[in-house]
């Protein structure tokens, strides 16, 4: 063998050996869940990410309720956003307007908000992680989590009614037929924003005390609110009983709508508005009325 081949081969064998090394190694400035959770400054913004896909409602581009039921109109073209699209006709199935499942045309991809939430909750619900943060402020964060998990669920429910339920993350590594999830029925769906939003409740506070760095967080009150709207839209015809969707099934032929009208519905809302009344008053949050001379 010629000393030529001898210095190729030795540096081919080298090579190989230091490709397994470098492939190892995480390139710098690249985020990973670890960073993520190394501390509360690190954590906090990951909570923060979690809250970034609250839908822009007060927006008109982003409110189907606003600008997607053809109460405004606007000159066209020029208007052409996405709810006013739906207004003027233009929805279809195959590239939907205002798509909250995916995330397209308008819309927030709710499924991404709800794998970030179930990221945070699989980190932070372990205290051997994020180890400066207290007992106290984890919780609470748990429970803002929990908030924003349930409200995403209920977003989806709102605009799909049987909805698939995101309970916890499918690891990358799981059988395909792990990863295909089946719609659950309406009732199901209801069942389960209404108890994670009952263990939202127990650790978020009253209201916030810090306003110049927390106005805007997710207290009690809301928390109590957002299940009485749940519970209200669940009783509603819509939801109960609605003849018009006595035929929707899966394909193993289970009933996605209930089939029968359930006064019962309507005395659990009923509960549920009550409860957010008597947490709002106690933050003198109340009805505006007004005050004759």
């Amino acid at each position: 063998m010629t000393t030529k081949k001898i210095l190729f081969s030795v540096l081919l064998m080298c090579c190989f050996f230091s490709c397994n090394d470098y492939l190892d190694i995480v390139p710098d400035k690249i985020a990973t869940i670890e960073n993520a959770f190394a501390n509360r400054n690190e954590a906090e913004k990951y909570l923060m990410t979690c809250y970034s896909y609250i839908p822009s409602h007060h927006q008109h581009t982003g409110n189907i309720a606003l600008t997607g039921a053809d109460e405004l109109w606007a000159y066209y073209p020029g208007s052409d956003f996405d709810p006013w699209m739906i207004a003027r006709g233009s929805q279809n199935t195959n590239d939907p307007y205002m798509n909250f499942w995916e995330g397209k045309r308008g819309g927030k991809s709710l499924y991404n908000a709800l794998h970030d939430c179930n990221i945070f909750l699989e980190n932070v619900e372990n205290t051997e992680k994020v180890p400066d943060l207290t007992t106290t402020m984890r919780q609470r964060w748990i429970g803002e989590v929990k908030f924003l998990k349930a409200y995403y669920h209920f977003l989806l429910f709102r605009i799909y009614g049987p909805i698939v339920i995101v309970d916890k993350n499918i690891p990358i590594d799981a059988q395909p037929l792990e990863m295909q999830k089946k719609r659950s029925s309406v009732d199901e769906v209801v069942e389960y924003i209404a108890d994670l939003l009952d263990d939202a409740y127990e650790y978020l506070p009253q209201e916030v005390t810090n306003r110049t760095e927390e106005l805007g967080r997710v207290t009690r009150p809301a928390a109590l609110t957002l299940k009485a709207k749940l519970l209200v839209t669940a009783a509603s015809p819509l939801f109960n009983g609605n003849p018009d969707y006595a035929d929707f099934v899966d394909k193993e032929g289970m009933h996605l709508f209930s089939t029968e009208y359930d006064q019962s519905k309507w005395v659990k809302a009923a509960e549920a508005c009550y409860d957010a009344i008597e947490s709002c008053k106690l933050n003198n949050i109340e009805l505006y009325t007004f005050k004759t001379k």
